[in-house]
């Protein structure tokens, strides 16, 4: 199995989700000084710095192989008029899961995703699944 090629789709796959998914209302409201009409509004974020993806735990089942990740970002969200709200440092953590070896041919892939740039990583969305993203150690800049 090669962890540098699942680090790199984890990042790209995942970055992509955080920033057309936006979903951490919840942990916003519980910071206490953002307005919820605020929130209500924010429609996509984009990713303007981001650590090294960590992959915290790689476990094999039943065919399947299941990751949990960690990286910080700073994100600046938008409004659906595409204006700037505000911008937030947070941790991302999560899960997501990918065919093993025996369910997916990862041969192409592994030779040349050091190759690729993010719109042929992004190529490969559809072998991940379930995707899990939590937010925590958030902080914002308004």
């Amino acid at each position: 199995m090669n962890e540098e090629m699942f680090i790199l789709l984890v990042w790209e796959i995942v970055s992509r989700k955080v920033e057309q998914t936006f979903n951490a209302e919840e942990e916003l409201l519980r910071i206490g000084y953002i307005d919820f009409n605020l929130l209500s509004g924010i429609t996509e974020g984009k990713i303007i710095a981001s650590d090294e993806c960590i992959l915290t735990n790689i476990t094999k089942v039943d065919g399947k192989i299941f990751i949990e990740y960690s990286f910080d970002i700073s994100i600046n969200l938008y409004n659906s008029n595409n204006e700037y709200i505000f911008n937030m440092f947070s941790v991302v953590e999560g899960s997501c899961k990918f065919p093993d070896e025996k369910e997916y041919d990862y041969s192409y892939l592994s030779e040349h995703y050091d190759e690729m740039n993010k719109s042929e990583l992004l190529s490969y969305e559809n072998i991940i699944s379930e995707v899990k993203i939590n937010y925590s150690n958030i902080d914002v800049n308004t």
